[in-house]
């Protein structure tokens, strides 16, 4: 990565987790950063280039300046990590042209505000709205552990019928839910997923629930790998006889709806409030 497109990250990074964040109001700044900390993370992992095997520096460099500009995006999980070059400049393309769509349509239409979550220390009502500031800066953090992965089918089914079911949670969509299913109960709280028909197009949620408490987020559906769809939960979240090994108070889990088939369960470390 050159000084130009380091400078530019930094700048973004800046706007993402500094105490004066606003890039959440700018959707086509969040896409970029994904794109540039993924190429980041992807130059830290390639080898070196070596005399036998048919690279040079200006080559790796080359590579690595088209892989930015093509807008190749998304965490490495270990399976990932796995697959191809050619299978990531494939599947990169077809995100970034998603992505294109969808950005120009909400520009124009971007949220006014997206507040960081805190702890939920007492009773309270509603959904209390994930940041992204909060939700990528777990989902982008390269050292955290992954706790668990919670298998999906794959279809999104054991959808409930929304009409009939009480019991679905409020989930924080722009639009009317079209489908919910729970997941289960991980330290503590319900975790579900669910689709909505948003104000600009179908949006892919996650939500975690305890009690009168929830936490959730909702991105467009055909950006949910670029976009962290995460729910975060700190140390004062849990209660001490749920607490998973690791879980402290410098540290936090998040939910994470990446792959079509899991979600992934991470810990990693806590981020100061702007």
């Amino acid at each position: 990565m050159d000084a130009d497109v380091r400078a530019e990250l930094d700048a973004l990074r800046r706007r993402a987790y500094g105490p004066d964040a606003d890039i959440q109001r700018d959707p086509e700044a969040m896409a970029r950063l994904a794109v540039l900390e993924h190429a980041l993370h992807r130059d830290a992992h390639d080898p070196p280039a070596s005399p036998g095997d048919g690279r040079t520096p200006d080559a790796a460099d080359a590579r690595a300046r088209a892989s930015v500009t093509a807008g190749d995006s998304g965490r490495d999980l270990p399976v990932a990590r796995r697959r191809s070059r050619r299978g990531w400049m494939l599947a990169g393309g077809a995100a970034v042209a998603a992505a294109v769509a969808v950005i120009v349509s909400m520009t124009a239409n971007a949220p006014a505000s997206d507040p960081v979550i805190t702890a939920l220390d007492g009773p309270s009502s509603g959904v209390h709205e994930v940041s992204a500031r909060q939700a990528y800066s777990l989902a982008r953090d390269f050292e955290t552990t992954v706790l668990l992965r919670i298998p999906l089918d794959g279809s999104f089914g054991n959808y409930i019928d929304l009409p009939l079911s009480p019991s679905v949670p409020e989930f924080p969509a722009s639009g009317p839910l079209s489908w919910a299913s729970p997941l289960g109960t991980y330290y503590g709280w319900e975790l579900w997923i669910g689709g909505a028909k948003g104000a600009l197009q179908n949006e892919h949620c996650i939500l975690a629930r305890r009690d009168a408490q929830a936490i959730g987020r909702c991105v467009p559906a055909t950006l949910r790998a670029q976009s962290a769809l995460v729910v975060p939960l700190s140390y004062a979240d849990v209660v001490a006889s749920e607490r998973p090994e690791g879980l402290e108070p410098t540290t936090r889990i998040g939910f994470w709806w990446y792959q079509d088939r899991e979600v992934t369960v991470l810990l990693g470390a806590e981020i100061p409030e702007p």
